[in-house]
Order: C-alpha cells, then sequence, then structure tokens
C-alpha cells in the first residue's frame, strides 16, 4: 500500500516536475526518457534536495521542497538500492491527475 502510494506521487511529481511536454515524436520520446532517468537517479541516489531544485515551477508551487524530500526519503529509502530500471511503455494524454490540461508523455518504469 506505501509502495503502491509512493508510486503514484512520485510518477505525478515526476511527470510535472520534468515539464515533459510535446508532440508525439521519437527524437522527443528519447529526449523525455534520457531527462526522466536523469531525474530518477538523482532520486535513487539519495540527491532529494537536488531532484526538487531541477524540477518544474508546477512541482515546485504544488509542493514545499522541505515536503518533497521528507516525503520521497520516507518513501524511496526502503526500497533500497536500485538494480536495473527498464522502459515498458510510453503513452500520450492531455490530461493527467492533479496537473493542469497540457500534453504529457508518461513513461513507465520497471524497475529492480
Amino acid at each position: 500500500m506505501r509502495a503502491a502510494r509512493f508510486l503514484s506521487v512520485f510518477l505525478l511529481g515526476l511527470m510535472i516536475s520534468l515539464n515533459v511536454f510535446g508532440q508525439a515524436q521519437d527524437k522527443n520520446a528519447v529526449a523525455a526518457q534520457k531527462a526522466e532517468e536523469a531525474w530518477l537517479g538523482l532520486v535513487d541516489s539519495g540527491k532529494y534536495a537536488e531532484s526538487y531544485k531541477v524540477a518544474g515551477a508546477t512541482f515546485q508551487a504544488a509542493v514545499s521542497e522541505e515536503k518533497w524530500v521528507e516525503a520521497v526519503q520516507a518513501a524511496r529509502s526502503p526500497l533500497g538500492k536500485l538494480e536495473s530500471r527498464t522502459l515498458k511503455n510510453v503513452a500520450y494524454t492531455k490530461t493527467l491527475s492533479g496537473a493542469p490540461s497540457g500534453e504529457y508523455e508518461v513513461l513507465t518504469f520497471e524497475a529492480r
């Protein structure tokens, strides 16, 4: 339950923070994946404050740095060291729960 809640909040934060809006072109998908993996790398390495600092304005307006660091540390730390991450799906949407309307590219990863 805790992991599922973390995943939901984390994915919403990730989508908002990266401001991955745009057309569904291959080069944009590759760029989005690289940006998301870089941001996830900050979180995976415990650089929670840094992940907040590179987040988009919409995300920063929704949560303070202190609250973000506290929440992600509590949720991410028990999961342990990342062993692998594989892109499983890319979906495009104009709506995302809790986010303003726009064009979103939602990348789903499987992580161990």
